[in-house]
């Protein structure tokens, strides 16, 4: 019996390629070498090519395994990188993320949204965070004397927060300009543009001294005063003018009224419509752009009195053919004192001569 013979037969089945590395996203800063691996389960061995941003890559090196190294150059390298791998049964794609950290783009302008004495509060709208985290802001002011343009760091270069941040240790009444720039992992960015002239408040004025008060008359006076002790022209600004307050002794501040001299410089001031006989309390305050001092230590005077005005609607209703019954309504103006006495005078209508009452009014 012939042996039986046996063939072989190696079948080889072929099939398009599937990428294995799994997306992913590498952050670097510029200058880096960054390898993307790119492998792929594939028969026949496949070819592999890549993509920028949907443009074929000409740069970097290839390796045979698909891995591509290229040196990060700039910020247009961030972006999309498509590892293609093909053989002639198809093709695979699977696209990776590059973000290149660079320092911080510059702020933009800051601007005061809260002003005191020795601190001002600025805000300002981020700019490009270089693919990164910012994590400070560095300052510098510009104090704005004598035509100075020199810049100087703030708090010693200390970094702040924000936006918004709050700047202290300010000088006041003072003339102050900033910029900024960002930091983040990277480095520091470039500063932003300065900020409009931004003042500071003045100093509260101290109260105006030696009050006085002189020409008193029955319904006014004359009130003088001096300058605040102490004050400060370029710490508590410039004074705008002054304000008198003054009112009844009895009846307390709530009666208060309240009048300003016309500038600063002017220390004298005519109260008038004041009431006869009343003692009133006057005191001084100075005012700068933006408060209005205390006010000085109370001063007193009491305006003049006068005679009273004549009695008003006099009229007499007889009563017996010897007695008559007068009638009368006092004065609105009683001299700014009270009544103490009515004098009744009479006469006949044929004389000339007045004669006192035999019966005054008590």
């Amino acid at each position: 019996m012939a042996g039986r013979g046996e063939n072989v037969v190696e079948i080889v089945v072929e099939y398009k390629p599937t990428i294995t590395t799994p997306i992913g996203t590498k952050r670097v800063s510029n200058g880096s070498r960054v390898y993307f691996a790119c492998a792929a389960d594939a028969l026949p061995a496949p070819n592999y090519s890549w993509l920028h941003n949907g443009t074929a890559i000409q740069s970097g090196t290839r390796y045979p395994n698909g891995t591509l190294s290229i040196v990060v150059s700039s910020l247009n390298d961030t972006g999309k990188y498509a590892c293609i791998a093909e053989n002639s049964r198809g093709k695979d794609q699977r696209v990776f993320d590059l973000v290149v950290k660079v320092p911080p783009g510059p702020p933009g302008k800051p601007v005061a949204t809260e002003i005191g004495i020795n601190d001002v509060t600025l805000n300002w709208a981020p700019g490009f965070d270089g693919h990164g985290i910012v994590t400070e802001y560095k300052v510098q002011q510009l104090v704005a004397v004598s035509g100075s343009s020199k810049w100087e760091q703030y708090a010693g270069g200390k970094g702040v927060q924000g936006p918004p941040t709050r700047l202290t240790g300010l000088d006041p009444n003072q003339r102050y300009y900033f910029k900024l720039k960002a930091v983040n992992e990277v480095g520091k960015g470039n500063f932003g543009p300065s900020s409009d002239e931004i003042i500071t408040h003045p100093l509260v004025p101290p109260p105006a001294e030696e009050v006085d008060i002189d020409n008193v008359e029955p319904t006014q006076f004359t009130v003088y005063w001096k300058a605040p002790l102490g004050f400060q022209p370029d710490r508590h600004g410039t004074i705008r003018h002054y304000t008198v307050r003054y009112y009844p002794s009895a009846d307390g501040i709530p009666a208060a009224k309240y009048r300003n001299t016309t500038d600063g410089t002017t220390k004298t001031m005519k109260l008038n419509g004041l009431a006869k006989g009343t003692e009133y309390t006057v005191a001084v305050a100075a005012s700068n752009r933006i408060f209005t001092g205390s006010y000085s230590t109370p001063t007193a005077q009491t305006t003049e009195t006068t005679l009273p005005d004549a009695v008003t609607g006099l009229r007499a209703e007889p009563v017996t053919d010897q007695i008559v019954q007068l009638f009368w309504a006092f004065p609105d103006d009683l001299g700014g004192l009270p009544v103490t006495q009515i004098d009744v005078d009479y006469k006949e209508s044929s004389s000339t001569d007045w004669i006192p009452a035999p019966n005054q009014p008590r």
